[in-house]
């Protein structure tokens, strides 16, 4: 055997160990591919002492397509890496789903949810079938010092602030994000913070729904919170029964009457408490709030108190 065909061979196997340790990975072939890779080099320096000059063309040819394979394997495992990033991605927006609100008095847009697009009619379908129901132990709401929108995830609650007036296009609504307060302190820094001018049609509502839609808040007896005006709002708490069918609700008409009480603000901060006995709906034999079957929570601005400017900070459920 000359040394030509001796080099080939090696040559050869040490290709063959390169692809086997970049695609299995196992530590035993990649200790073979390093034993294979100090006999080429053995060899080459062999054949430059014998030479007594540097690797002739033959070898240096060899050498470079002994690794021509490894990085042809590199450079398609990065293409298939960057391929499964660029199609995940683009999936995982198709699949993002925006949060859509329905403010305590506007109409919704026309919009089919599940309890709709079921082939039961929706009619005949509890959404409070499936509910979470607090036990008293976590009153607070939100105080915003996480400065999202988002009320504190407790007793299965989860909501998001939102603000849809009159004037704004039907679906859209915008998130509250707490604002800080002029004269912030470590234990308060921040709260919600509204503003607008003249309304004409129904108003403001500065709100979260609950999700689940049907939340049960038996265990305790109204709201409480901070709030500094001047003003006035009306707190309301919207219950399923006032929800249309056609949105998940099992209203089929006089829709968005929302319990409610008036809240005359002062132009310093006060805490304020309502229970949810005292709220009404308008019109005359109206039942009570039934606070199990709780949808959504708001604080409603009318045409009448418009302009407005107001703050809200540290709303609470208040336990029996």
């Amino acid at each position: 055997m000359n040394e030509h065909t001796a080099e080939a061979r090696l040559a050869a196997r040490l290709a063959e160990l390169h692809d086997a340790a970049l695609v299995s990975g196992e530590p035993q072939i990649r200790a073979y591919r390093e034993s294979w890779r100090r006999r080429w080099h053995l060899a080459q320096r062999a054949r430059r002492a014998a030479a007594n000059g540097p690797i002739d063309s033959l070898a240096s040819r060899d050498w470079r397509l002994l690794f021509a394979r490894r990085w042809l394997v590199v450079a398609l495992a990065g293409a298939i890496l960057v391929l499964i990033v660029v199609v995940y991605v683009a999936g995982g927006s198709a699949r993002r789903v925006p949060i859509a609100t329905e403010p305590l008095h506007a109409r919704q847009p026309q919009v089919p949810t599940p309890a709709a697009s079921s082939s039961r009619p929706a009619a005949l379908r509890d959404p409070c079938q499936v509910s979470n129901r607090g036990d008293g132990s976590h009153p607070e709401i939100d105080d915003f010092e996480d400065g999202n929108p988002l009320i504190e995830a407790a007793e299965g609650r989860f909501g998001v602030w939102s603000m849809f007036k009159d004037s704004d296009t039907p679906g859209n609504f915008e998130a509250l994000t707490p604002t800080r307060l002029p004269n912030a302190t470590r234990r308060n820094r921040y709260a919600l913070h509204v503003s607008g001018g003249e309304l004409l049609d129904w108003g403001a509502s500065i709100q979260f729904d609950l999700r689940p839609s049907c939340y049960d808040a038996g265990a305790y007896s109204g709201l409480s919170f901070r709030a500094k005006g001047p003003g006035r709002v009306y707190v309301g708490v919207r219950q399923i029964s006032v929800v249309p069918v056609e949105y998940g609700g099992t209203c089929t008409k006089d829709c968005y009457n929302v319990h409610q009480k008036k809240v005359d603000l002062s132009a310093r901060w006060e805490t304020y408490t309502v229970a949810f006995s005292d709220m009404r709906q308008r019109g005359y034999g109206t039942p009570q709030l039934d606070a199990s079957r709780i949808n959504g929570v708001g604080f409603l601005v009318q045409p009448a108190d418009t302009p407005y400017d107001f703050w809200i900070d540290d709303v609470k459920f208040v336990p029996r």
